[in-house]
């Protein structure tokens, strides 16, 4: 089954960890709320990793701090989501 919402919050706090991006909870809860609530878009286990890495991705090529900005989360769940 998917994740519930507890546990796709949890998961993004440990991947977070895991990968050295800084969680941040004003973000993540906008990503919930732009990029889920309103598209009824269910959540999905690799979630948290997939858009991590994409946060990664987007902090590495322009050389910003590896974080969860609102900004960096909306780019990751567009490209991420695209066509979906």
């Amino acid at each position: 089954g998917d994740p519930t919402a507890t546990e796709f919050r949890e998961l993004f706090v440990r991947q977070a960890q895991e990968t050295g991006v800084t969680f941040c909870e004003e973000s993540f809860q906008l990503l919930l709320k732009k990029h889920y609530e309103q598209k009824n878009r269910p959540f999905r286990f690799c979630h948290a990793r997939d858009l991590l890495s994409q946060v990664q991705i987007l902090c590495g090529f322009h050389k910003l701090p590896m974080a969860m900005t609102p900004d960096a989360m909306d780019v990751a769940a567009h490209n991420y989501f695209a066509g979906l």
